[in-house]
């Protein structure tokens, strides 16, 4: 068995037992109630129901919730209540109830239900020791309710609710938890009304603990272990911490054991990845509910514990929605068998991080604003800032978008040959930020996407033909006939060639050039390779060279002539039959200045032979062998005057 196969299976176990245990933790946890939960309260006692739609309903509700507590511990004593699962039970659901009773939503939300119950001790505490208003003056459902109603003698207010879930229900003001602790320190001397023998709510109820802890055990604890330290009785602070320890030990071995080895499977290394945060967060969901509920911590401490347990919960979430979600992505790569650089692969790999990215990015937002964090007030309150930090990242945002433009319009595909302003190459990687391209001298140029994207491309690959074009000039020497032998042997030669495309030769004289006859080839090349093409390209020039010098005509040079003859002046009778016509023209009114009347252009019209005479007939210009400049050119040719 290899090293590889007992860290699996050490793993495996170690996931089974963790599941196993929180599913224990689970039915632990569900004994814990909700203040919602109105389980049988057993023989002699009830829980309160909560009643929130008048300042009396609400102060009157507190005061059997604090009535019924002082009953439990009279009847089982504070230091049994533990034993008594009943009695415990009942003491926490009524604790939750009278947390409902408070407005804590301007709280984080990993902190309401501490500091709820830090604040119920000390509404206790004060209502215990404060004389009781009378019933009757407190506003009712019948009465004009006021917006808000303060407890006589004190700063504590009732007031009504106006947004939220509880709109319209009376509650005390969220400023309690603030206001009761230093009210209570003012009147703490004065003695407590308790049938029980409490002396301080605020001091007796964190030293109860859950079932699994028995009181007697917890009576046996020196004093000073017992005294509370960040609102939590000493000995439970140590204990907590032990256990932190213990299993951030444990986090470390499990580490060690499924760590991945060095693998080249992305998708199984990812996968391996994701077990650490599964384990951190089966962890968490079994410590955290023995902590509240076993231990019972309070205070201070239990939200400094709870914070962090909340934020070690977020952070393996979002580690665990990263592992997870680029595991699947590789998967579905691997599906396709292609290779890894393949663009389609890339895409893929990219939506895959994309989607991680904002899934991580919200889970991490969720878990600041549990903690107290103003997040989504941030984001909502970004304006003129939020301008700025984008316009800061709009090469970067510019850049990604660059990219899935790249991956959903395909200008140019992984292997492809382009050329892109002044340079040349092939592109190798498109990337999310950058694309990578191999130049013609073998080095690897790196182009961001918006400005590769932005750039006239022009896609090698994809020509389905490669053009040869050139320009060839002939000496003013050479005979018109000749020339004219010479073009028809030029295009004989392509139309016979194999490698071009018959239907795209054009061999023209192209200009009469100041000190030459210029001619014009353009032809296409049945080829899509770069080698095929420049020997293609060289076997046609070669042939050219041989039919000029087979037609008897040569190349001009870049040079000038200096020819030296005796000057013939011009031909005198010529010019006097020309000057005549002219005069006639001019005596008749028919001088074709500045324009030709329209009469004589109808006369001319259409009178000169094409082709030129002694021509074969030819379907040249009609056949489908033409290049129009549009694909409806026949639709838009005018009509002439015999179709008219």
């Amino acid at each position: 068995m290899t090293v590889k196969t007992v860290r699996q299976l050490c793993a495996a176990a170690f996931l089974f037992i963790a599941g196993v245990t929180i599913c224990a933790g689970g039915v632990t946890a569900d004994v814990m109630p909700a203040a919602t939960k109105k389980p049988d309260s057993g023989e002699g006692t009830h829980l309160w129901h909560v009643q929130t739609d008048s300042p009396r309903q609400t102060f009157q509700t507190f005061l059997n919730i604090a009535r019924e507590l002082d009953q439990i511990v009279t009847n089982v004593g504070l230091d049994r209540a533990s034993d008594d699962q009943i009695a415990y039970k009942q003491t926490l659901i009524l604790i939750e109830q009278a947390v409902s009773l408070i407005d804590l939503s301007t709280l984080p939300e990993g902190t309401r239900r501490e500091i709820g119950s830090s604040t119920v001790a000390c509404l206790l505490d004060i209502f215990g020791r404060i004389a009781p208003p009378d019933v009757g003056s407190i506003p009712d459902i019948d009465d004009d309710m006021p917006i808000y109603w303060r407890v006589p003698d004190s700063p504590i207010r009732i007031v009504k609710m106006s947004e939220g879930y509880r709109n319209d229900e009376f509650l005390f003001a969220s400023s309690t938890h603030r206001d009761a602790p230093l009210f209570y320190q003012r009147i703490s001397d004065l003695p407590l009304r308790s049938e029980s023998n409490i002396k301080k709510w605020t001091k007796e109820l964190p030293q109860i603990t859950g079932p699994l802890i028995p009181m007697r055990i917890v009576n046996k604890i020196p004093e000073p272990l017992r005294r509370l330290c960040l609102g939590t009785p000493v000995w439970k602070i140590l204990i907590v911490l032990v256990a932190l320890a213990a299993l951030a030990a444990l986090v470390i071995i499990l580490f060690r054991i499924i760590r991945p080895d060095h693998a080249t499977n992305p998708a199984a290394v990812m996968t391996r990845h994701s077990l650490i945060p599964l384990a951190l967060l089966l962890i968490v969901l079994w410590i955290e509910p023995l902590i509240s509920y076993e231990l019972n911590i309070s205070g201070l401490f239990w939200v400094i514990v709870s914070n962090i347990l909340m934020a070690v919960t977020y952070l393996a979430a979002g580690r665990l929605f990263w592992c997870v979600t680029q595991a699947v992505f590789e998967r579905i790569v691997q599906s396709y068998a292609i290779d890894r650089e393949n663009e389609k692969n890339h895409l893929i790999l990219f939506s895959g991080k994309s989607l991680a990215i904002f899934g991580v990015a919200a889970i991490l937002t969720s878990g600041a604003q549990a903690l107290g964090l103003p997040v989504y007030s941030i984001i909502a309150g970004f304006g003129i800032g939020g301008i700025a930090v984008a316009l800061s990242i709009r090469p970067t945002l510019e850049n990604l978008i660059g990219g899935v433009i790249l991956y959903l319009d395909h200008p140019v595909r992984v292997g492809d040959y382009c050329s892109f302003g002044d340079k040349w190459g092939t592109v190798e990687r498109i990337g999310i930020r950058t694309i990578k391209i191999r130049g013609i001298d073998r080095t690897l140029i790196t182009v961001p996407n918006a400005e590769f994207a932005n750039k006239e491309l022009i896609n090698w690959a994809e020509c389905d033909m490669m053009l040869i074009t050139t320009t060839f000039r002939l000496r003013y020497e050479t005979d018109s006939d000749q020339l004219r032998y010479l073009l028809v042997k030029i295009r004989e030669m392509f139309h016979a060639h194999p490698k071009i495309d018959g239907d795209t030769i054009r061999i023209r004289l192209s200009e009469l050039g100041p000190s030459a006859l210029g001619l014009n080839v353009r032809v296409y090349a049945l080829t899509r390779d770069w080698n095929e093409f420049f020997a293609i390209r060289e076997d046609a020039f070669l042939r050219i060279k041989d039919i000029v010098s087979a037609s008897g005509a040569s190349f001009a040079l870049p040079s000038q002539a200096l020819h030296i003859s005796r000057d013939r002046g011009t031909d005198n009778e010529r010019g006097e039959v020309a000057a005549k016509k002219v005069k006639a023209w001019r005596r008749s009114g028919q001088l074709p200045f500045p324009g030709f009347s329209s009469e004589r252009i109808a006369e001319l019209e259409g009178t000169l032979d094409w082709p030129p005479r002694g021509s074969i007939d030819s379907d040249l210009i009609e056949s489908e062998s033409a290049e129009p400049l549009s694909a409806d050119a026949s639709e838009e040719e005018p009509e002439t005057p015999e179709k008219q």
